[in-house]
Order: structure tokens, then sequence, then C-alpha cells
């Protein structure tokens, strides 16, 4: 592979001498050492609570005045990122702002795990028939109260049940005027909580699903049922929640400012796990997963082992670390001009690239699809061009000139046909993160 100036047209260029003694060197992949695995999350629930940008009003309030109204999503993780599965209405505490101690009648804000769910004997009035235990409080919690001779309290969650049931939980409701079936959005939740987390978890697994409850978030995340959410929400997501657990999470402060303005994301400092050692001695880089989103996708075009019939060929392909699998272009050409925005689940400079060439699932895939020839990579600041050795079925490595930031786009700039289809296709993609970055598992 080797590195080439762009057009003189793009606002920023590379010196070519700059980029001749950093260049790409094709290898494969070195082993690195482990890190502890972390949990792969499929589902998330993000309560939002639909504060104006003005901040929620200070002070106490009932259902009645409608200062404390919110909205529950339930969030999958598909092929191509995260997406709307389905969202309810609901209400939150009495009072305004962060839960700081028992009986301030306020709803927690930050990363929780929804731990499980018990049936209550008074289905109607008090919880709908269901209570999912939030839990609050978190290691965090425990030190804030403590700091001023406090009791944290406890018993948050989300349930059902009449207007008034609530002080600092989250109550779930079909709909704002409703006067009865108060356990029906209650039990939907539920249901539809235990589907996904079962189909998506180890058998056996203690249900440990993150929960995001803020008082707004960015407009970057804001998606209707059924709709995916924007890359950089995605990808703040994955940060957020990758590695984390019930006794090791990004402080709620942190949460709470990176999910209402996406671009403090990088503020954020938690790390989630003693990063072990660098991939690579010279370069002091550790690798990560991503996530992103493609202009074009093939339908119908990959077959995934254990599953029957064909899936579109998605970016989440990218990122599985499965050479079975690939992401391909769908466009009805040979994929000239498709763009990816990719992002790395772990915050911090980028400084480089792995990237895996083609459909790399045997040779005959890898020369019957299509493989990217010349590849323009830009984040907000500079822009470069790689030009790809399409016989090079190995992971290779792009080094950048100077590290990147945040989401990058990838646009296909040329491509080397393949033998039987006009599909583009790349089988892996990594991120080469510069040091120190928070260890997500990715070793």
């Amino acid at each position: 592979m080797t590195l080439g100036s762009p057009h003189r047209t793009w606002i920023r260029s590379l010196a070519l001498g700059a980029l001749g003694l950093l260049g790409l060197l094709a290898l494969a992949p070195a082993p690195v050492s482990a890190v502890p695995s972390a949990r792969a999350h499929k589902v998330v629930l993000l309560v939002d609570k639909d504060c104006p940008k003005s901040g929620c009003r200070d002070g106490e309030h009932s259902e009645r005045d409608g200062r404390n109204r919110a909205t529950v999503r339930l969030l999958l993780k598909g092929a191509d990122g995260w997406a709307v599965r389905r969202a309810w209405n609901a209400y939150y505490g009495a009072s305004e702002g962060d839960k700081a101690f028992k009986g301030d009648k306020r709803t927690p804000e930050g990363l929780y795990f929804l731990t499980g769910g018990w049936g209550s004997t008074e289905p109607y009035r008090s919880t709908g028939g269901w209570f999912l235990k939030l839990d609050y409080p978190s290691p965090e919690d425990y030190r804030d109260a403590g700091r001023h001779g406090r009791d944290p309290g406890g018993g948050i969650g989300l349930h059902g049940g009449a207007p008034g049931a609530t002080h600092g939980c989250i109550r779930v409701v079909q709909s704002r005027g409703q006067t009865s079936g108060f356990d029906r959005s209650i039990k939907e939740l539920r249901q539809l909580v235990n589907k996904h987390w079962y189909a998506t978890q180890p058998a056996g697994a203690k249900m440990a699903l993150p929960v995001f409850v803020v008082p707004s978030f960015d407009a970057r995340c804001d998606a209707a049922v059924g709709q995916k959410l924007n890359s950089a929400c995605s990808g703040a997501i994955e940060r957020l929640i990758t590695g984390a657990t019930r006794t090791d999470r990004p402080k709620n402060a942190q949460v709470v400012r990176a999910m209402a303005d996406l671009d403090r994301l990088s503020q954020v400092s938690w790390r989630s796990t003693k990063p072990g050692p660098s991939a690579s001695a010279s370069t002091d880089v550790r690798r990560s997963t991503g996530v992103g989103e493609a202009s074009s996708s093939l339908k119908r075009g990959c077959r995934v082992p254990g599953q029957p019939g064909l899936v579109t060929c998605g970016v989440g392909f990218l990122f599985d670390r499965d050479d079975d699998t690939a992401w391909c272009e769908g466009k009805p050409d040979s994929g000239e001009g498709v763009t990816l925005k990719v992002m790395p689940t772990t915050s911090g400079p980028i400084a480089g690239l792995l990237l895996k060439n083609g459909y790399a699932k045997s040779n005959e895939t890898f020369n019957a699809n299509g493989r990217v020839h010349k590849l323009s990579i830009k984040d907000g600041d500079q822009s470069l061009i790689a030009t790809m050795d399409t016989s090079e079925q190995r992971l290779t490595r792009l080094r950048f000139p100077k590290p990147m930031h945040g989401e990058l786009k990838l646009e296909i700039l040329s491509v080397q046909k393949g033998d039987s289809f006009d599909d583009t296709c790349i089988s892996e993609l990594r991120f080469e993160m510069q040091a120190p970055a928070v260890a997500d598992g990715d070793g």
C-alpha cells in the first residue's frame, strides 16, 4: 500500500516527503496482549427527561403541571449501529436534578444498569404490576452521599402505576392522560427487555442492561421508532458502555455532559480496565473496534454462518473480527463514490487504521468480489489518500502522518473489479489509538 497526495482542490494536502517517511506496511496482525473481555451489549435503555435547552426548572412539581415528563427508548444494536426499537411516555421524580440522598424526590442521572424485575401485588396503583430495578446507588453515589453524611437511599427503577405513584423512580405510561391500564406499558417494556437481553447474552448471564438517564440529549441522538441513530450518537453510546460494569463506569456528570453534547465526549476520562501492553512497542498504540454507517450497503447479499438465508452486508461486519463476513457496498456500479463514516469506540487520537481489503472469507470470495484501490480518508482537519494493494488479503496497516480525531469519512475513489461481481467489499476495519486510550477489550 502507498499513500498519495490528495487532489489540489482539497482544502488541505499532505506533503509527499512526510508520507514517504511514514508510509504503509503490509503485515499480518501482530499478537497483542489480551485485556479482560467486555460484555458486548446489544440492547440499551435511554431515558430522556425532555428538558428544554434552558434546562429543567428547579423545585418540586407534580404530573399535573407536566414539568416532569420523560421518554423511555429501547435501543437495539444492529449491523449498522444502534436503532430505536420502541419508545414509551414516562414521568420522573417530583424534584429536579440528580439524586443526592434519600428522600430528595429526585431521579438519579448518569449510566446505571437494569438488574432484574419483580412482580407487585398491587398492580394498578403502585407499580402497574412490575418494578424493573436499577442498580442505584452506584459506588459513586455512595461516595457522594457519604461526603455529606447522608444516606443515598435506594429502590430506584422503572414501573407503571397511577399518577403520583413515583417520587424518584421512572413511571412508564401508555399516554399522558390515561385513567386506566396502568400496567400495559411497563409489561410491554419488561417483555421486550427480557426478550432482547436473553437473546443477545450467553446462557445464564445475569442481567446488567445499560440504562442512560439524562436531562436531555444531543439532537444527533434524536430518532423516531424504527430509525437508526446518527453515527456520532452510536459511537458515544459504544464508548460509554464498552467495558462498563456495575462497579466501574463513567462518572454521572461526564455521562450527562457527553450525552447532551457529543462533542464533549473526549472529556470522559473514565478508564474501564487497566490497559494491557501496547500493540507495538515502537508505535505505542492500542487497537479499538468501532461503529459506523455507509452511504450504501448490499442488501441480502451476505451469508452469516449459522443463520438461514442472506442478510444485508452491513457496516457492523467491519468490526466483528470474522473473515466469514464483510461489508459490501450496494451501488449498481463498482462502488466509486461510496462513503463510510466510522468512529472508534474508545476515545483519544487515532494513530492509524488496520484494514483487510476485499471479501477475505476465501480465495474464491476475494477474487470474485471487488477490492478498494484508492481510498480517501478525512477528519475535520486533514485528509489523505491511501493506495491499496488489491492482491493483499492480510490485515494491513495505515499509519497516519499525524493523529486524526473523532469521526472519519472514508470514500472509495477507485476499485479493482471482481472476477464475478461488481460489489466492492472490506472484511475488517480496526483503529489504532494513540496511547493512552481507554481499554475496550478488543485485544
